[in-house]
Parts: structure tokens; sequence; C-alpha cells
């Protein structure tokens, strides 16, 4: 009797066992279907914002201005202070005799000066002082701009004053070349090619405005302001003409409202581009364009293009990349090295 009931525990137990066993598993069994429908479920992808950059032409102009090159300041207090230098090695003979006030009375010393030398591709465009005549292309010698002072007012020449650019490659050809600002833009014309003076002597001569020197250009200039070394380009050439034509890729940018240049490194020569398409250029001349912007943070954005030869309806489709100042200032140092 006693075995009998040992035999119906023995069963009931392992009976509850074997369902509880069986209920464990098939909860482990809910559990990962559960966890593998859960784990094999994907999210919809959440589409992140567009931010789109916000291109301003007044940023941009506000972004140059900020990175031009900068005019030195000078003081003649006496003729021992004389040649005033630039920067770049600019010479002026400024004599106190030479000028005179607005009312034309003599002006004695100090006399105060600012000198802004413009030698480079980089501050040719950073200034906006492109290398053209009515859109005629012009072989640069270096341009510059002279402002003279006496106790905060102008003075002017009254006579002609002597000034030496220097160069390290003297062309016979140069001309001194005069230039009118005009709403931020300055447009060059050729200068006097001589001088007409009275010798007691020799009675009526001319001294021509410009000497070529070994290692500088010497000016004779009754003009102040913006004044060049060059010489029309259109002389020396036979090659047919052509247009360069602008478009760019980058979203939200107008071509229209940037500042666009071609540097010519074999002339030392900057053409500004207004519009979409240059002026007529010739065909066969090696060339680098610059296009500048910003956006309205006033970060500067730019497209350098590498030196290529301009061909017959040229095309130039560009996108800008954003750069610091100094990332800038490094590249178009760069042209046409």
């Amino acid at each position: 009797m006693k075995l009998f009931s040992r035999t119906i525990i023995l069963s009931a137990i392992l009976s509850s066992s074997i369902f509880f066993t069986n209920c464990s598993k098939d909860r482990n069994t809910e559990k990962e279907l559960e966890l593998e429908e859960t784990t094999t479920e994907t999210p919809e992808d959440k589409e992140e914002p567009k931010i789109t950059t916000v291109f301003s032409k007044s940023s941009a102009d506000n972004t140059i201005a900020r990175l031009a090159k900068k005019s030195s300041s000078k003081k003649a207090s006496s003729y021992s202070d004389l040649p005033i230098k630039g920067s770049e090695g600019t010479e002026i003979w400024a004599y106190n005799y030479l000028f005179v006030d607005k009312n034309g009375r003599g002006v004695s010393y100090p006399i105060d000066f600012e000198i802004l030398e413009l030698y480079t591709p980089k501050d040719m465009i950073l200034n906006n002082v492109p290398t053209t005549s009515n859109g005629e292309i012009l072989v640069s010698g270096g341009e510059f701009k002279i402002t003279a002072t006496k106790n905060g007012e102008e003075v002017f020449l009254a006579s002609e004053m002597t000034i030496k650019v220097p160069t390290t490659s003297p062309d016979n050809n140069m001309q001194l070349f005069l230039g009118t600002e005009t709403n931020g833009t300055v447009n060059w014309n050729a200068g006097p090619t001589f001088i007409q003076a009275f010798d007691s002597l020799k009675g009526s001569t001319e001294t021509p405005t410009l000497t070529v020197l070994q290692d500088s250009y010497s000016l004779l200039t009754k003009n102040l302001n913006w004044i060049n070394c060059d010489y029309f380009y259109r002389n020396m050439i036979g090659a047919p003409k052509t247009s360069i034509t602008f478009s760019t890729t980058t979203e939200g940018l107008d071509v229209n409202n940037m500042k666009k240049y071609i540097y010519l490194p074999e002339i030392n020569s900057v053409i500004g581009v207004y519009g979409e398409k240059s002026a007529e250029i010739p065909t066969g001349l090696k060339a680098q364009v610059v296009c500048l912007t910003a956006d309205t943070d006033s970060n500067a954005w730019a497209y350098i293009s590498k030196e290529f030869t301009i061909t017959a309806d040229h095309k130039i489709d560009f996108e800008v990349t954003k750069m610091s100042d100094s990332e800038l200032l490094e590249a178009l140092d760069l042209l046409g090295k």
C-alpha cells in the first residue's frame, strides 16, 4: 500500500516538473520571438534638416574690404626725410615747394602721406583695382595711390614730382597711366608721355614722364591719387579674342553677385568680370580665375582655379568653398606660382 502511494506521489511530482519545464520553455520561446521581432524592426529614418548657405553681396563687399591691403602712413618733416618710402619700396621725392593747398598757396613741412602699393595680383584683387583701361588689357608694372595732407587738409602738386617704382624686370614699353575712381572701381587712362618745359639756354624742351632704369621706373607726375606703370597689351599680339563665361553649381549663389577676376600671370594683369561673361581676351594666354563671395556671417567663400590656357568660347563652371581668412590670403599669394 505504501509502495503504491509513493508511486502515485512520484508520478505527480514528475508530471508537475514536466509541466513547469514546458511552460518555462514556452515562455522563453515567446520572449525570444518578442526579442527577435523587436531587434529586427527597422525604425523609420529621420531626415536631417537641410541647411542652406545664404550668400550676400554686401557681406562679400565687406569681407573683401576687411582683407584688402591697407595704406601706410609716412611723414616728411624736412628734406632729410626724402625720399619717402612705401612698404614695397616706392620712393617719393616730395619736396615741399612742389605742393600747394586748395587756395594755391605754398606749403611748408611737415607734410603727411598715405601710400597704397598694389604690386601683386592678390592686392589688386582684394583692393578691387584691375589693370584695365576702358576694358582694354594693360601690362602692369605696379599700381599705387598717393595722397598728401597738411594739418588734415589735402594738398596738391603745383609742379611735377619724381616717383620711383621698383622692378626686377624693366620693360621699355612702360608708360605713365593715371586712374580715375568711380563708385569704388578704378579705370586707367594713359597720362602724358612728355612734359613741356623751357630752358633758358636750350629753349623749349620735352622730358619723358617715364624713364626706364636698371632697377626701377622713374615717373614724373603732376597728379597724385591713382598712378600706374602700364602699356596696352593689344599692341603686342595678333591672336583671336574670346570671352570667358562663368556659371556656378553652388546652390543659392548668383554668379552676378560675386567678385570675379581673371589673372594673366605672363603679363601681371588682372581683369575684373562684371556679370556672367568677361570682356574679350586674346586666346592662347595663360590664366587663372578667382571668384569670391561671402555668407551672411561674413565667412569668405572662394573658387581659385589652376592655371589654364584660354581657348575660344571658354567656359568656367565652378563651385565655391568656404575658407578662413588665412586660407584665402595664402591661396591668393600662390597666384601665378
